[in-house]
């Protein structure tokens, strides 16, 4: 089985600021640094891809690997990051969109979505004043995962009414035969909607973090 690559990968824009902080957050996760910036671009953002390539040669031990991308040419552009991100593959992917400008973030998250599943990578986002990272990924898989059926949605919208309930709990809740019940579970585990946990002799399921952030959503 091939190792997976560990890939951190940013846009770069005007501040080298937000890719610097998560090199640090991430340095031991790490595997291999990828920076996106544009083909044509102003001489603060090679200052910015300066600053961070030497950050992280001399205290993440690690060369920047830099794609350019060719803003000019949308789709030209798409097909360069997904080629590099084809060519990196089996990987995880941490996706850094703070520092970069919106066209070439956008096109960046497009490759992404294209070409991974939803399973390899997470979106992250640091605030202006760099205090909090926020992890926007489930609001992106969320809308890449298949819609849950009429049965499965019930199933859901119980389990966010209490915090676990058994299979023969659901059955009951539901008033639907138990194959069929469990059925919709196994498939809402394997997309990681729903969780579930042994307490004794009792199996239980929860809301996974999907599963959640449908309800969210919904609501």
């Amino acid at each position: 089985m091939s190792k997976v690559t560990h890939v951190l990968m940013v846009t770069v824009g005007f501040e080298s600021k937000f890719q610097i902080k998560s090199l640090i957050e991430l340095a031991r996760w790490l595997d291999l640094f990828v920076a996106i910036v544009p083909r044509q671009r102003e001489e603060k953002v090679d200052k910015a891809l300066e600053e961070i390539g030497r950050f992280c040669r001399e205290f993440i031990g690690r060369e920047m690997t830099v794609v350019e991308a060719d803003l000019a040419n949308p789709h030209a552009a798409f097909q360069t990051v997904r080629k590099h991100l084809r060519a990196l593959s089996p990987l995880e992917l941490r996706l850094d969109l703070s520092g970069g400008m919106r066209a070439l973030a956008l096109i960046v998250l497009a490759a992404v979505m294209g070409t991974l599943s939803p399973y390899q990578w997470r979106l992250l986002v640091w605030t202006e004043d760099l205090n909090l990272r926020l992890d926007l990924t489930d609001l992106f898989h969320i809308r890449l995962l298949p819609s849950p059926t009429p049965l499965e949605q019930e199933i859901l919208a119980k389990l966010g009414e209490r915090s676990a309930l058994s299979l023969q709990e659901l059955v009951e809740e539901l008033n639907r035969p138990k194959s069929t019940v469990h059925k919709a579970l196994r498939r809402l585990e394997a997309v990681q909607m729903v969780a579930g946990e042994r307490v004794g002799r009792k199996l239980l399921y929860r809301l996974g973090e999907k599963g959640k952030a449908w309800l969210s959503l919904r609501g």
